[in-house]
């Protein structure tokens, strides 16, 4: 985390402009996780926006104290929605997925305080998320990830310690694919019903967010719901 908000604008200014000396055609983004917004962590969307051509935004309702469960979908345009309004860009979800207990045992599941979801319930989540995402007009939404660790490998950091990190494969890793990676196959790229970009639900400005982060970051995602469920 920088030591402040200049030295992370020294950095952000340093670091676009020595990639754009190199290659001024690509648009330039940098990944923000959920913490960003629960925390003052000096480089957020704030100061992000006034360097790159678009945010990145990292979330899982299963690190989420203050999410509606392991499958609260919602959570995902939400984050994105207030990262895109505190910096000023388009967002694209860059990683979103969930665990899922696997077939086989694995003694070491029993020192994760991790959620881990039934298959069948990762492949709701990843189709409401997949939806909501596009009826929200994000730019897209990238899954993490690929397939599940092979047992030769648990042995490794972060493997080793952070159990829940073998499961998140939208294949098992035997090479068979779960139920969430069909949702992906056959997942339809165009809304047919998509949602107004309505941000009445914010009722503060940005300059005002990060002097209670996680406060404000709970009290709107609660009035979100509100307007959702009306």
């Amino acid at each position: 985390m920088p030591p402040n908000h200049d030295a992370a604008l020294e950095w952000l200014a340093l670091t676009t402009s020595a990639i754009r000396s190199a290659d001024p055609n690509h648009p330039i983004t940098i990944g923000l996780h959920m913490e960003d917004l629960e925390e003052d962590r000096k480089l957020g969307p704030l100061e992000a926006g006034q360097f790159c051509d678009f945010l990145c935004m990292h979330g899982y309702p299963i690190y989420s104290s203050w999410s509606r469960g392991p499958k609260d979908a919602l959570l995902l345009p939400f984050l994105a929605l207030v990262t895109e309004w505190l910096g000023n860009r388009e967002v694209l979800f860059e990683e979103f997925g969930a665990p899922t207990l696997p077939a086989q045992p694995d003694e070491d599941l029993t020192r994760t305080s991790t959620t881990l979801l039934a298959e069948a319930d990762a492949a709701e989540f990843t189709a409401s998320a997949l939806s909501l995402l596009l009826d929200y007009g994000l730019l897209g939404g990238f899954i993490w990830c690929f397939g599940d660790y092979a047992r030769n490998l648990w042995a490794l950091p972060p493997l080793d310690q952070a159990v829940h990190e073998r499961y998140f494969g939208l294949w098992r890793s035997d090479g068979s694919r779960k139920p969430a990676g069909e949702v992906v196959a056959q997942f339809n790229r165009a809304s047919p019903d998509p949602r107004p970009r309505n941000l009445d639900w914010i009722d503060i400005k940005p300059n005002q967010f990060y002097e209670s982060p996680a406060q404000n970051l709970r009290r709107l995602y609660q009035r979100l719901q509100s307007m959702v469920e009306q």
